[in-house]
């Protein structure tokens, strides 16, 4: 019988580091799932950013646009109603991406290319604390 009243408060102190221990445990993986649910928001914001981009680009090499496009020509493009003093946006998910077109002659860039041939870059951008961010940038060229 003495051995037993030795051992009182033991097994609560056992317990209680071992909670203690797990929680330890616990909280550290929490950090790796919060730190890959940023690592995957910022992946897919640049995958759509990137397939973006490529339908733009793909889109002006078809059209008949030889110079920067403005809100006008984003609206024929696109079939939306923005006015002239906005800016034009894509919605993707739940989220903006402002692209921006450059159009400009090949030739000022690489005297060895064909004067008729057109650079396009296609940049993609997203708008935080009134700044916009450039997420993915593509370009190609046109004839």
């Amino acid at each position: 019988m003495s051995k037993r009243l030795n051992q009182q408060g033991y097994h609560l102190f056992e317990v209680t580091l071992g909670v203690a221990l797990l929680s330890i445990v616990l909280l550290s993986f929490a950090g790796f799932f919060l730190q890959a649910k940023i690592f995957n928001s910022d992946n897919e914001s640049r995958s759509s950013a990137v397939q973006l981009s490529q339908e733009i680009l793909h889109i002006i090499k078809k059209s008949p646009y030889t110079a920067d496009l403005t809100v006008e020509e984003w609206n024929q493009l696109y079939g939306t109603d923005f006015a002239s003093n906005e800016r034009f946006f894509l919605e993707v998910g739940e989220k903006k991406y402002y692209p921006v077109v450059q159009i400009m002659h090949a030739d000022s860039f690489n005297t060895n290319l064909p004067m008729d041939l057109n650079l396009i870059v296609v940049s993609i951008q997203e708008k935080s604390n009134d700044t916009y961010k450039n997420v993915y940038e593509t370009f190609g060229y046109k004839e």
